[in-house]
């Protein structure tokens, strides 16, 4: 009986493989317009802007990296239409990632609304 309890126990604390709703490409497409160009770029925070980031975020979201990648978009004329951001981060046992659509202003983009993924590995 003890044993069978034990294997009760780990198959429920056992975290479930995650779900991948989107690929990262696919939720790139489904933010930006079919014939818009992305590209991956990459920024170092200087310290005056790392520690405007931390006071900004508060003392419950950690930064641990200066590190920023973003996928800018632009259309056939080099028009900027936004910018995309991935934070991957655990919620309770399993990562989770999640994109952040922008639009040139810097405002949160509404087109984007509800794209939530997980990245295939």
């Amino acid at each position: 009986m003890r044993t069978l309890a034990a294997g009760v126990v780990l198959a429920i604390a056992t975290p479930a493989p995650a779900a991948v709703f989107l690929t990262q490409s696919q939720a790139l497409a489904l933010a930006f317009p079919e014939r818009s160009h992305v590209e991956r770029k990459t920024a170092f925070l200087t310290d005056e802007q790392l520690a405007k980031a931390k006071a900004l975020a508060g003392t419950d979201v950690p930064i641990e990296s200066a590190l920023v990648v973003r996928y800018v978009a632009t259309d056939a004329a080099g028009k900027p239409l936004g910018a995309a951001y991935f934070d991957k981060h655990r919620v309770r046992t399993v990562d989770e990632t999640l994109m952040v659509v922008v639009d040139p202003s810097g405002k949160y983009a509404e087109q984007a609304k509800g794209i939530l993924t997980q990245i295939k590995k």
